[in-house]
């Protein structure tokens, strides 16, 4: 390991490393502007926040120790042989090799997505984990907290494997079998958690739901789904589904931009499911999360080894133009 204490980055960006401060023998430190939105992010806490900022169009960055002595630097630029990508299509400027010279712009490359992962299911039917609480209260004060990423659950939940219901519903064999509900109360809550590895955050899912009569799902507090359920935020006492659900159907609803609330780490999706009428004599539901297949990994990747990372390594050529700068593979170039 190296003792990082006090070193301090003295150009383009300014940051002293606090007492302590180390990096592990083969890892990584991080330093981030933003450090609550990076954790949101990416999973982990970096250090930070630095003051400044990194030029988009070239600077000099430098590294010294404690005792102000010159560690690293690096005179990146956004021109041609630098990685122009990192100007242009929102890649990371990444080194290919930690003992390349980074003042070299042949030594980077521009990030590349890490394409076509195996689906993977967050949440899957008739799935354990989960916690749910009766209709005949809210759930929290305020009424949305109990939703949120965090939550912390009071005496009132009750463990529970999905389905949830009472009665008979088609397609849904009841695992969790609800007590009370026919003529006391319209609906449920019910929470689960899943996790999300850094820098896998996927930027779309699939949410796959049979519900008899209503729903609305939330996921880290934001609502992906509200299928019969009139718009307005659901009180558990007064709330009916506005009309009975496909009973015994399953729907799959393709959620896009899923990276705008999902963080790495822990999640929470949240259900609240209403009955048709108080006197009904039947409700169940079930959900799935799925991540589709060939959903590609967020980039860059902070704290793991950069995504062009390679040890077979050709040489630096310098002084070399070619046009285009940036050629399709259908375009004929000059060097």
């Amino acid at each position: 390991s190296v003792d990082i204490a006090s070193w301090q980055f003295t150009n383009g960006i300014a940051f002293t490393f606090p007492p302590g401060a180390s990096i592990p023998a083969g890892g990584y430190a991080v330093v981030a502007a933003d450090p609550a939105a990076f954790v949101a992010e990416f999973g982990f806490a970096p250090f930070g926040p630095f003051a400044g900022k990194l030029s988009g169009e070239g600077e000099t960055i430098e590294l010294r120790d404690a005792a102000l002595a010159l560690v690293d630097e690096v005179d990146y630029s956004s021109e041609f042989p630098w990685p122009i990508s990192a100007s242009s299509d929102g890649a990371s400027m990444e080194l290919v090799h930690p003992s390349l010279d980074n003042n070299l712009g042949g030594s980077w490359r521009g990030s590349v997505s890490q394409q076509g992962f195996t689906q993977l299911s967050y949440i899957s039917a008739a799935s354990t984990g989960w916690s749910y609480r009766p209709g005949s209260s809210e759930a929290s004060s305020p009424v949305s907290a109990w939703r949120a990423n965090g939550f912390v659950q009071d005496g009132s939940w009750l463990a529970a494997t999905t389905p949830i219901g009472f009665g008979g519903v088609t397609n849904l064999p009841l695992n969790t079998a609800i007590g009370g509900m026919q003529n006391n109360y319209r609906g449920i809550f019910a929470r689960k958690t899943f996790t999300i590895a850094p820098g896998e955050i996927p930027s779309a899912l699939s949410l796959r739901y049979s519900i008899d009569d209503g729903l609305i799902v939330w996921i880290n507090g934001t609502e992906v789904l509200r299928y019969n359920v009139a718009a307005g935020v659901p009180s558990a006492a007064t709330t009916i589904a506005s009309s009975s659900g496909a009973e015994g159907v399953w729907t799959t609803l393709p959620l896009a931009n899923a990276d705008s609330y999902l963080v790495a780490g822990t999640n929470t999706i949240a259900v609240q499911a209403f009955n048709r009428a108080i006197d009904n004599t039947d409700f169940a539901f079930d959900v799935e999360l799925i991540r589709p297949a060939g959903e590609s990994l967020r980039e860059p990747s902070p704290g793991l080894p950069n995504t062009v990372l390679a040890t077979a390594i050709p040489p630096q050529i310098r002084q070399v133009d070619h046009s285009p700068k940036q050629p399709l593979s259908t375009d004929a170039t000059v060097i």
